[in-house]
């Protein structure tokens, strides 16, 4: 039995008939509930009429493929779901292929033959796996300057035409707007946010007229960010076009 299986054992006992009181949980409801990590394994992991393990059995795969990371605040469970005692060794050259990739990748090899470009949007969360110190330099000076200039426009000390900034309209497609918008939905505190943000993530006029109509009269103290990897995306341009049109309607100039 693994330490984690004498820990889960110790702590929650067994029945009279030696079965354990967590599978008894699980039977009763007929269903894992103790664990849940995604809504799609979630779903695999319901109690499958079919599967034809006895009691022990299923307490013996518990034992075995249940884990903790601490750290992550996260508990794994995959005893419930179909596969045998092989898998892990058939599936070890297909692991070892992926993450012998994932190392590639972070040593710079170029994954976007298309464009000629490396792949490493992690280097923005890590500097230190850049593969080279040019790139690592370079990362780390523009989130400084990044910083920096939230810093600036959170402080009043730069200003829109109307007064301090209130507002932010991003204007991006695809990973340039859903990224940020993940993010947004994720931390945002209304009562507490610095600044209330809006998206153009599409080339729908109805969609763009909908949300200048709510930040219309407010678009002087509104600051406009264009997000574009290659700078050349014809949605994004659209939409920069769009705004900058209702900012010269309003009497209103860029300032870059």
């Amino acid at each position: 039995m693994s330490s984690i299986g004498r820990r889960i054992n110790t702590s929650i006992g067994s029945s009279p008939g030696g079965t354990p009181d967590l599978l008894l949980l699980f039977q009763r409801k007929r269903k894992l509930t103790r664990i849940i990590v995604s809504s799609t394994a979630a779903q695999i992991w319901r109690t499958d009429a079919r599967m034809t393990y006895s009691k022990q059995d299923l307490w013996s795969r518990f034992q075995k493929y249940y884990a903790e990371f601490p750290s992550l605040g996260l508990c794994l469970d995959l005893s419930r779901m179909k596969f045998s005692d092989d898998f892990f060794s058939e599936m070890e050259p297909r692991l070892q292929k992926a993450f012998a990739a994932m190392a590639s990748l972070e040593k710079g090899a170029i994954a976007n033959p298309d464009e000629n470009r490396m792949v490493g949007h992690y280097w923005l969360r890590n500097p230190a796996l850049a593969p080279t110190p040019e790139i690592r330099k370079e990362i780390e000076e523009t989130i400084e300057s990044i910083k920096g200039f939230a810093t600036q426009i959170h402080a009043g000390k730069l200003q829109g035409a109307s007064g301090p900034f209130k507002n932010l309209l991003l204007i991006g497609i695809g990973g340039s707007a859903l990224g940020p918008q993940f993010v947004a939905n994720a931390l945002s505190q209304p009562a507490a946010d610095k600044l209330a943000i809006y998206f153009f993530d599409n080339t729908d006029p109805d969609g763009m007229d909908n949300i200048l109509s709510q930040i219309r009269d407010e678009l002087g103290r509104t600051l406009c960010i264009v997000v574009s990897k290659s700078g050349g995306t014809k949605e994004t341009r659209n939409g920069m076009l769009e705004a900058e049109a209702a900012f010269r309607k309003r009497g209103l100039k860029e300032r870059l």
